[in-house]
């Protein structure tokens, strides 16, 4: 296996695995309208094509020109990406990206200025930079998020498609309402535009702090749960379809999930085990992130299914 640390010094030495919770984001690749190079049919081998001409001369990539709808033309971006090629094959591909700023040279040991110690290198290389993994055959694409770069979608379909020639979208997937009517939640994140929701009830008394002399523009309250009633995820789903003029952000937080209830978009928490052997560690999640795309796409079709026929988990 090829990788972008095939031709640094070998000498780094390895440390005791140490076992990261990583949030992973899914996603499927649509064909927004048929363009003059691709249809339905063709748009994932010319993609395909294209990430490969991409890297023609190497493993390193930079994203410097964006598409401006207004006059049609290429124009230079004000930030520039860098994207890098791990591998791929006929069925995959599976890189990484960073804002061209935030770069680093992850593949020799990094040491604090200051204090002359090794920094963690999962504070630096896996929190500035994004790995995704592409699977062709499913359409779809799975990539680990961060902290640094919020909003990772523009930032791959403007790579994928090669400034807006293939004019592919990637859609986030979605958990319906079944799922998450019975889901366990461990936590719950919401934030009101007023103090007042319906039929003029006040949650959590905020109306009294009012009394007191202030006047509460909106409010944010998270809160972990002990314990929870076999209809309370149906119950909040209620709340949120009564109340969602005055829900400015609503999410919970299952065993190994958190699902916006604005949106349905979920994230997936997975335990990974790094080292500071590169190689080692690309390939762990490489394999990770194609199975767990692998399973959320499998689970998308019978929750399909399940919801076509009227089922529900036991």
């Amino acid at each position: 296996m090829k990788n972008i640390g095939s031709n640094v010094n070998k000498n780094i030495k390895t440390t005791k695995e140490k076992e990261y919770k990583k949030y992973i984001n899914f996603g499927k690749l649509q064909l927004k309208e048929p363009t003059f190079i691709s249809n339905e049919d063709t748009f994932i081998d010319e993609m395909k094509k294209q990430l490969e001409t991409k890297f023609i001369n190497g493993n390193g990539y930079i994203l410097d020109k964006i598409y401006d709808p207004k006059t049609e033309h290429l124009i230079d971006r004000e930030e520039k990406l860098s994207f890098k090629k791990i591998t791929s094959s006929n069925d995959h591909f599976f890189g990484t990206f960073s804002r061209f700023s935030t770069t680093k040279d992850v593949l020799t040991d990094i040491v604090d200025n200051q204090s002359n110690k090794k920094i963690d290198p999962d504070t630096i290389y896996f929190e500035h930079n994004t790995l995704f993994y592409i699977d062709y055959n499913l359409k779809s694409i799975s990539f680990i998020k961060t902290e640094h770069i919020k909003n990772v979608y523009p930032f791959l379909e403007a790579f994928i498609n090669n400034n807006n020639i293939l004019n592919i979208s990637i859609i986030p997937l979605v958990k319906n309402d079944n799922e998450i009517a019975e889901s366990v939640i461990t936590e719950l994140e919401i934030a009101l535009a007023t103090v007042e929701i319906s039929q003029n009830q006040s949650f959590v008394g905020l109306n009294g702090l009012e009394k007191m002399g202030c006047k509460v523009k909106n409010y944010n309250l998270k809160v972990t749960l002990d314990s929870v009633e076999s209809k309370f995820s149906q119950k909040l789903l209620n709340f949120r379809s009564k109340n969602k003029e005055n829900i400015k952000k609503m999410s919970i937080s299952t065993f190994n999930e958190d699902i916006d209830l604005l949106t349905n978009r979920f994230t997936k928490s997975v335990p990974i085990k790094l080292s500071n052997n590169y190689e080692t560690d690309f390939s762990t999640i490489e394999n990770t992130l194609k199975v767990e795309l692998l399973k959320a796409i499998q689970w998308q079709f019978i929750s399909v299914i399940w919801c076509h026929h009227g089922f529900h988990k036991s």
